[in-house]
């Protein structure tokens, strides 16, 4: 399992890939330390303190539990575990924290569901643009939280493809920050990819709140019905991701304020 150092260095490189222009400076403001402290902790060359951990922890919107995980991680001694915390509930809480936090988990599941797939690291790697290290590490965290299984020389979805996260062990900001990502790559491919071999399209409308519930239902049905769909056309080749945003353009009054009824439309 990785360390907090080890997921720093990953971080850091997913954000530089997102962005050419990120820069270490930028890194160590967005956790709250000193560039210089950042630059020795991915070197190795500075060890990580307990107190340090917890703050570059809760800046990342982990939760207490994934931050005892890593402190497990780092000592190697379960008396130092928080009580009541075990090492496979600090396993699962923090290779659950990675399977959000890193979209290219989802990724390798689809990849799995496409003709000529290959169970080996540099084939992973270099069909969804990550490192070797990335495409090995994620597999292994499949493996220990259950989702994938192997069966001879062959990975195994033991899920049938209805993975879905694991909220429980989740912050809403870890949730917000995966659709964050969804959508930033849907803009890099905006740039990169032929429009022939994406589609971006977006539509204004007025519309009450009292509505959304609705709308993300009927969302929601969209989503799995067009899946669905797709599933049914030729072997699948290549793996998309569908990011839809319904958001409000104007500044959403406070219908409490104004009396408003709250009931919605199902």
């Amino acid at each position: 399992m990785e360390s907090m150092e080890e997921h720093l260095k990953n971080l850091f490189m997913e954000r530089c890939r997102a962005n050419e222009q990120y820069s270490l400076r930028a890194f160590a403001k967005s956790i709250g330390v000193a560039p210089s402290t950042l630059s020795e902790l991915l070197n190795g060359k500075r060890s990580l303190t307990k107190k340090l951990r917890d703050r570059i922890g809760l800046s990342l919107n982990m939760a207490p539990e994934q931050i005892a995980a890593f402190s497990a991680k780092q000592h190697g001694n379960s008396n130092q575990v928080s009580k009541g915390l075990d090492e496979a509930y600090n396993s699962l809480a923090l290779d659950a924290f990675y399977l959000v936090s890193q979209w290219y988990h989802y990724g390798i599941l689809q990849l799995m569901k496409t003709k000529n797939f290959q169970s080996d690291p540099q084939y992973i790697s270099k069909r969804l643009g990550i490192n070797e290290d990335e495409a090995k590490t994620a597999m292994e965290r499949l493996l220990r939280i259950g989702i994938l299984e192997r069966r001879g020389s062959d990975l195994v979805d033991v899920t049938n493809g209805q993975t879905t996260h694991l909220r429980e062990n989740h912050t809403d900001a870890q949730l917000r920050d995966f659709q964050a990502k969804a959508l930033q790559i849907a803009m890099d491919k905006l740039h990169s990819v032929p429009i022939e071999l994406r589609d971006n399209t977006s539509m204004t409308l007025a519309m009450s709140k009292s509505s959304l519930a609705f709308a993300k239902k009927e969302i929601t049905k969209f989503r799995r019905t067009l899946t669905k769909k797709l599933e049914q056309f030729d072997e699948a080749d290549e793996v998309y991701q569908l990011a839809i945003a319904l958001s409000p353009l104007t500044i959403v009054e406070d219908s409490e304020k104004k009396g408003d009824s709250k009931n919605e439309i199902l």
